[in-house]
């Protein structure tokens, strides 16, 4: 367990390598060699699972005999199949009954029963059947397991590839041959079902569990550098540690950027120049991302290294790098905002993806840079001057960049170095003032957090505006000369039945045949969906190019040459592209009609000529290809082109007048203006006019960019924070002490904060709910009020001509009218008949390209036809698009002729797009809530602990024995039952104060008499003695009776000498005189002292060097009876056998001197130490004990320190501590 304590960082640094090793190596293998043995067996896994359930559904005894029952039917497969993962069908007679799912019905249904088919493929998917029939053999069960999809145009809501998400299996396709690498898949009984094949265009799909470990090991592998490289600065070894940073840094950035050797960096968006792409800095985003976040890992160990003890003459010159952070983190900025397709426009937030977030961090890091250094270098005192510095650096930079064109708008430019300015002399100031007031900590942070969201909101903002610009104009240039892909596809389907028609061969056989019948079949079977938006006209002319019938309104040569007219292009085989002055555009439909491969009847010419073009609904976008990132951006743009002021079309929401009358410059090329709740900006391009339309932002969407950027920035660095990467934005109140709660104060603070953020996410989540069921209940009023209408409008067309088609009234209605009501309710509409079946759809291209069957939606049919509801309402998905779909029955005379249906498309992007604006405005004012309670929790918490405060400090303040001033407090509160309780207790203090010093006085005049008692006595005794000596001595007359009196006088002169000297001592203890304190210079006083005892037999004096002004605030005669007391107990202390040494040293920290004298003497016991600077007590055979005691008096008053360390017949060492005079 201590060898782990002890070598955990290197324990862990290994760990961090291991892990990464094995993550590069399964990583390579994979990518190397595609294990298809594995897709095998976890397609297998699944299908074998679903095969299970399958067949106990349809096994089940209940649903065999469900006879014809839906109801019953649906019931039991509900309740045995809560997943809904598995299609079940039930048909009687071979009609079919029940169905789970109208996503896909099976056709040819007997030849599943016939040839016990395991696996189909059919419309687009592909599933694996399992199939059971009834003993006498009337109903047949089928449970269709999808597999795969494989749709003919793929998007965000159609994707092709296994039904189930998993990441490894996107590799591999179906295929429906055993051939040379494929493997095959089999069913639970072995039977072989399809056989799967890496795909030709496979790219790599990383492994979920390889990103993980590769995660894993990075972060234990910085961790453990990052505690090396610590250690190592704080021991000095700055060569060791810029080193391991360097090679760090160098490899990291080998790995990810140049070598690509980590999965993420074979896969991800984030490391394609799809996404990003620059030359500077870093070629994609992730590269960015590192290269970012080394840089902030490598400048993070500033706040180890001591600015003070680098060894530079002027160091305002290290402003400059700050100064270059700052243009650098702009320039980042502005990069990824103007080099990317990743979207900031924050008051949309369904527009926002974790590229946006991911960009989000790199800003935070660059910051984090910053704030390293700005914290590192005004930790250290700066000059005045500064400023000086920074405002040169500053406009050198902002030069720099307008030279290379960075910064060319001038109030952008101005608003930089106003704001760079500003922030440094933020720091300044608040280095000065913040650190001295550390309760105002909190709001120093939360201003800062301030400045760098509003700096960046504004860099953002300036960027996204300019870069919409630029992408407007663009787009506008692309919608000149667009040609629509939609109509082009329509075209082309029709041709081939054009020329295989056998009413337009007949019609050239017999010319005399009407031609409105000729047209009218044209537009009608192959162009109907067309004729909305043109003008279609048919030229009729023989094999030798004459017209069939009379006089053609165009010659045959004219329309045969526009074929090969240099500005013409080919869509297709018979179709041509030209674009025309009079209406902008059209086609060109050229068909030879022949009878057969050799006879030519004659040539049909088909001119589109655009109508003024109305708005219309767009297809679904399940029916679109994958958009782009660039393509989705303008999904919400209207836009109406004009040529020579005539609208020739538009799409969109907004409604563009006929004829051109926008107020414009028409001496710019780009104009722009608001009108109509729309920002319109208008493009000129020679004849033609294009106006781009965007619906007005919400009004706070430019404050929601700074709200936006305070919280991230908010949790950003309270996240870095608490992973200890840095401890320098919150400073010494970092968040974990700050949520610590140690104080009162805090407490109320933290609670306060937490109060309110709690109530604003109860607030927000309820909101939002309302929000969500608010939003459907219009939605759903909205769409059962046009079906109200289209119903209403279906009655009125059936009764009207009810008359003349008699029963078959319904069928003509919904064959004629159901387009044009589609087209003016802006709706789709599908209509059924009785039994589920599809008679009529507006959006019929859905139902041919089999995205869902021509069979009603299950849970409608069961509520409609089954529980004969009036109307049914609820949600239903085609591939992975969501959409609200309503249903009503037609009746008439009480009998059901029909259902339609309604499939709202438009809910989904409408309700992002407004849930959008509503998160604007309230993030908006939840920040604004969150800033001020943070603000109140500051001001309020001081407020309330100010009176705490006030009483702490007075308790502080109390001193025993002293006149301590009572608290005035006027309000009868909690505060001032606490303020009466402390004066009384002021009061019996007082009181106490006197008895104690009665009581000491008292004890200390025993203690002195006694001692006095003591120290007298000795001295009289022998003197009593010696005086009795003499007495008997002059009794018996002893011849030696004068040197007996001179040698007794002689003693008795000494212990009088002794008396008078103990007197003096005690006088001196008593006395304590305070001194005159004044500036002095200790230098003097200590070499002076030290002289005295130079003399001294056997001691050796040795003084370290001193500087000669040591200037303190003392008395000189205290301060050197001090001197003399500590080196007279030091040369005492030293045997007679023993050469003694003295050492005297001086140590200067910022505030003290601290001189220290050593002896080599016999050193001080254990069990004496604690009494050393007790009066009366000593260590010698004589003394009174005092001096040592007066000693600590007189360098305590002089708000000083004295203390020893001594080891027994080693050395005795006394410091004295004194505070330096500035």
């Amino acid at each position: 367990m201590n060898f782990i304590k002890q070598y955990k960082i290197q324990i862990a640094a290994i760990i961090g390598i291991v892990l990464l090793a094995v993550s590069l190596l399964v990583d390579t293998v994979q990518t190397i060699s595609p294990n298809i043995h594995r897709a095998k067996k976890l397609i297998e896994k699944r299908l074998h699972s679903l095969e299970k359930n399958a067949e106990t559904i349809i096994n089940s005894t209940e649903l065999i005999h469900v006879d014809d029952n839906y109801e019953k039917a649906r019931a039991i497969i509900q309740k045995l199949d809560a997943n809904k993962n598995i299609q079940f069908y039930i048909y009687k007679d071979d009609a079919l009954v029940y169905w789970s799912t109208n996503a896909f019905i099976p056709e040819n249904i007997d030849k599943l029963s016939e040839h016990e088919i395991h696996f189909l493929k059919e419309g687009n998917g592909f599933y694996e059947v399992k199939h059971t029939e009834s003993k006498d053999g009337r109903f047949n069960l089928y449970a269709l397991i999808p597999v795969y999809y494989q749709y003919a145009i793929a998007n965000k809501f159609l994707q092709n590839g296994f039904v189930w998400n998993h990441p490894f299996l996107k590799r591999f396709i179906i295929s429906n041959k055993e051939v040379n690498k494929t493997i095959s898949i089999t069913n639970n009984n072995g039977n072989y079902l399809f056989s799967i094949r890496v795909a030709d265009n496979a790219q790599f799909v990383y492994n979920p569990y390889v990103v993980i470990i590769e995660f894993i090991g990075l972060l234990i592998l910085f961790w453990s550098m990052y505690q090396i490289v610590k250690q190592n600065i704080l021991r000095k070894n700055f060569k060791i540690s810029f080193a391991i940073i360097f090679f760090i840094c160098v490899l990291t950035d080998l790995l990810f950027n140049q070598f690509k050797l980590f999965s993420l960096t074979k896969t991800s968006l984030l490391f394609s120049s799809n996404l990003y792409a620059s030359a500077y800095l870093g070629d994609t985003l992730g590269t960015l991302l590192i290269r970012t976040f080394l840089f902030s890992w490598s400048l993070s160990f500033l706040r180890f290294i001591d600015l003070n003890a680098i060894k530079i003459k002027n160091k305002n010159w290290l402003l400059i790098f700050p100064v270059i952070v700052y243009y650098v983190l702009i320039f980042i900025i502005q990069s990824v905002i103007q080099n990317s397709v990743i979207s900031f426009n924050f008051y949309l937030v369904n527009t926002l993806d974790k590229y946006t977030l991911i960009s989000l961090v790199i800003f935070g890091l660059s910051f984090s840079c910053l704030l390293f250094l700005m914290n590192w270098i005004f930790d250290q005192t700066i000059s005045n001057k500064f400023f000086v510095y920074v405002i040169v650096f500053s406009i050198v930079g902002l030069s720099i960049g307008y030279f290379i064109g960075e910064f060319t708008d001038i109030v952008y430019s101005v608003f930089l170095l106003l704001w760079l300015l500003t922030f440094f002399l933020f720091f300044y100031y608040e280095k000065s003032f913040f650190q001295n007031n550390r309760k105002y900590r909190f709001l120093s942070n939360l201003i800062l957090l301030s400045f760098i969201a509003f700096l960046t909101s504004v860099i953002v903002i300036f960027n996204t505006t300019k870069k919409d610009a630029e992408k407007r104009k663009y787009r506008m240039q692309e919608l000149v000369s667009e040609r629509d892909i939609g109509e082009e596809y329509t075209l082309m389907e029709s041709e081939k039945f054009i020329l295989q028609d056998n009413f337009i061969k007949s019609y050239f056989k017999n010319p005399y045949l009407s031609t409105l019948d000729l047209d009218k079949r044209i537009n009608a079977k192959y162009f109907k969906p067309l004729t909305k938006r043109y003008n279609i006209i048919t030229y009729t002319f023989d094999k030798d190019g004459f017209p069939l019938i009379g006089v053609s309104q165009k010659e045959f040569y004219k329309l045969n040459n526009i074929r090969f007219a240099k500005k013409v292009k080919s869509t297709s085989a018979n179709f041509y592209y030209l674009s025309i002055k009079e209406n902008g555009e059209k086609y060109l439909g050229y068909f030879p009609i022949k009878e057969d491969d050799t006879t030519n009847l004659g040539y049909l010419f088909v001119e589109f000529i655009p109508k003024i073009f109305n708005s219309y609904s767009a297809y679904p976008e399940l029916l679109l290809k994958q958009k782009n990132y660039y393509d989705e951006e303008f999904d919400n743009f209207s836009y109406g082109i004009y040529d020579n002021k005539y609208l020739v079309k538009q799409k969109g929401d907004y409604e563009y007048q006929v004829s051109f009358n926008f107020p414009v410059n028409k001496h710019k090329e780009i104009n722009q203006f608001k009108s109509n709740g729309y920002d319109h900006t208008i493009y000129f391009s020679n004849d033609k006019q294009v106006v781009l339309s965007e619906k007005n932002r919400p009004a706070l969407s430019t404050l929601s960019v700074f709200s936006y950027m305070v919280i991230f920035f908010l949790f950003f660095f309270i996240f870095i924070d608490l992973i200890g990467f840095s401890n320098r934005f919150w400073g010494e109140d970092s968040i974990k002490n700050f949520f610590s709660g140690n104080t009162l104060q805090k407490q109320i603070q933290n609670s306060m904060i937490a109060l309110v953020l709690f109530s604003l996410a109860v607030i927000g989540l309820v909101t939002m709910v309302y929000f969500q069921y608010q939003y459907n209940i219009y939605h759903n009023s909205r769409l059962l009020k046009k079906v109200n209408a289209v119903m209403k409008n279906v009655s009125q067309y059936y009764v009207e001509d009810f008359s003349v088609y008699g029963d078959n009234t319904f069928d003509k209605v919904i064959q004629q009218k159901i387009k044009v009501l589609s087209n003016i309710h802006a709706l789709d509409i599908n209509v059924y008949n009785t039994k589920g079946d599809l008679l009529q759809s507006s959006q019929g291209e859905i139902f041919k390209r089999n995205l869902v069957s021509s069979k009603m939606d299950a849970e409608a049919y069961y509520n409609l036809i089954i529980k004969q509801k009036s109307k049914y309402v609820h949600d239903e998905e085609i591939g992975k698009l969501s959409y609200l779909s309503a249903y009503q029955p037609f009746r008439s005379n009480g009998k059901v002729l029909g259902y339609f249906n309604f499939p709202y498309y438009g809910k989904q992007k409408s309700f992002q797009e407004d849930i959008s604006y509503f998160l604007v405005a309230l993030v908006n004012v939840y920040v604004i809530f969150l800033i001020a309670a943070a603000l109140l929790a500051v001001f309020l918490s001081r407020s309330i602990t100010n009176s705490l405060t006030l009483i702490s400090d007075n308790i502080k303040g109390v001193q025993f024995g002293k006149n301590n001033k009572q608290i005035s407090w006027k309000n009868d509160d909690e505060i001032g039952l606490l303020v009466q309780q402390y004066n009384l207790m002021l009061a019996e203090l007082e009181k106490s104060a006197d008895l104690l010093a009665k009581s000491e006085r008292e004890g200390a005049w025993r203690e002195m008499a006694k001692q006095v008692a003591h120290e007298i006595k000795n001295p009289l005794t022998p003197m009593k003695l010696s005086i009795q000596h003499l007495q008997r001595a002059l009794k018996d007359n002893s011849p030696d009776i004068k040197e007996l009196t001179e040698k007794i006088s002689q003693r008795m002169i000494e212990q009088i000498d002794n008396l008078s000297n103990i007197a003096t001592a005690f006088s001196d203890f008593a006395k304590m005189p305070q001194g005159t304190f004044q500036k002095i210079d200790m230098y003097p006083i200590l070499f002076s002292t030290v002289d005295l005892f130079r003399e001294t037999e056997n001691i050796e004096i040795n003084v370290n060097s001193f500087k000669e002004e040591l200037f303190i605030n003392g008395d000189k005669d205290q301060l050197m009876r001090v001197f003399t007391n500590i080196l007279k107990n030091a040369s005492q202390a030293i045997p007679d056998n023993k050469i003694g040494i003295i050492d005297i040293a001086l140590e200067e920290t910022t505030d003290d001197y601290i001189i220290s004298i050593k002896d080599n003497g016999v050193g001080i016991a254990e069990e004496k130490r604690d009494k050393i600077f007790e009066p009366n007590f000593t260590t010698k055979n004589s003394g009174t004990g005092l001096g040592l005691a007066i000693c600590k008096n007189i360098i305590e008053r002089m708000n000083g320190n004295i203390w020893f360390d001594s080891v027994v017949d080693k050395h005795t060492i006394f410091y004295i501590q004194l505070p330096k005079m500035k």
